[in-house]
């Protein structure tokens, strides 16, 4: 028997590569956040490996301030991932406003988690936002909710 070999090319829509891409990033943090949720420290170990990376693009993408920080990150999630985001503030400070995250609300369809889980999921997003904002001199202030679509970041030039 022959083997074929078929090239495949892309047909798919945006949206369905948002879709999909969205339902990619949800799963993997959900596999992530439900093996390592009794292992913190394990668990920012892979988000610095991941922070490191992308400190790399944004550096390549001359990003020095919270207004250049808040504008990469509103072109990347409403890019790759088709969130409604906005952002506003100047060199010292700036924020990334975001009235859905599909991939958040493609975790929250798929997680059953309880409110203590919950909260603790929640502090752990905070905590690696201010880690992944150090390395550039910034502090983030996060106001997210698990039960409410928009959540608010505000970076500012540490003192």
């Amino acid at each position: 028997m022959k083997n074929l070999r078929v090239k495949i090319e892309p047909t798919w829509s945006v949206e369905k590569i948002r879709r999909e891409t969205n339902s990619l990033i949800g799963s993997y943090k959900i596999a992530m956040w439900q093996t390592l949720k009794d292992k913190p420290e394990e668990l920012k170990k892979i988000q610095d490996c991941f922070f490191a990376e992308r400190l790399e693009n944004m550096r390549a993408s001359n990003v020095e301030t919270p207004l250049d920080l808040v504008n990469y990150l509103g072109e990347l999630t409403a890019n790759l991932g088709g969130a409604n985001v906005s952002v506003s503030g100047n060199e010292k400070e700036a924020s990334i406003s975001y009235d859905d995250i599909p991939n958040w609300d493609s975790m929250k369809t798929k997680l059953e988690l309880t409110n203590e889980t919950k909260e603790k999921f929640l502090l752990l997003m905070k905590d690696s936002m201010q880690r992944f904002c150090e390395p550039l001199g910034f502090d983030c202030e996060v106001d997210a909710r698990w039960d409410h679509p928009i959540a608010r970041i505000v970076f500012r030039v540490k003192p």
